[in-house]
């Protein structure tokens, strides 16, 4: 969608096209990382995310980088978050099937990845990394009419990753 000079305009829709044999697409997160703008999008029954580059504009026609499939790990992926640190790109993929929260770290290129499972969720839908002040966060929802916070600290450990701790959301009708 390109909304012209506001978002009070109405937007010109624009076909991307799509990849061959993208099915139940379920999430998508945009991200700018090392001048580049990437888009990872869900297919819940491929059991992938499949990863796109922009380029330095979102105008730009995407091209197909890489998709991640990793069969018994990314199970029914639903919603992902990117979060970039530096030279560092990381996603928190929801691997819905399996119950577990699945983190991507990539290599600089982007060619390669390596996986870490978070558990303690159950049915996880979607995900959101925040950082707070000094502190990442991240928080899951779940189809069990869950949620879900991950306490990352000040960066992402891989020798110590959160443990997902269930939130007590109040006053909740």
């Amino acid at each position: 969608l390109t909304f012209g000079e506001d978002l009070k305009s109405l937007p010109n829709v624009e076909s991307l096209g799509n990849l061959a044999g993208w099915s139940y697409v379920r999430g998508i997160d945009l991200i700018e990382h090392q001048d580049s703008i990437y888009a990872a999008i869900t297919s819940y029954t491929k059991d992938q995310v499949t990863i796109i580059n922009f380029g330095t504009s979102i105008t730009n026609s995407p091209v197909w980088l890489r998709d991640l499939n990793n069969p018994g790990i990314i199970d029914g992926p639903v919603g992902l978050s990117l979060y970039s640190d530096g030279n560092q790109l990381f996603s928190l993929i929801s691997s819905n099937l399996n119950h577990k929260v699945v983190l991507a770290q990539f290599s600089a290129d982007l060619a390669t990845e390596k996986l870490y499972e978070i558990d303690n969720t159950i049915n996880p839908t979607d995900t959101e990394i925040i950082k707070n002040g000094n502190q990442l966060y991240a928080i899951i929802l779940s189809s069990a009419a869950k949620m879900y916070r991950l306490s990352f600290g000040e960066n992402i450990n891989l020798n110590a990753l959160p443990t997902a701790k269930p939130i007590d959301i109040q006053g909740v009708p």
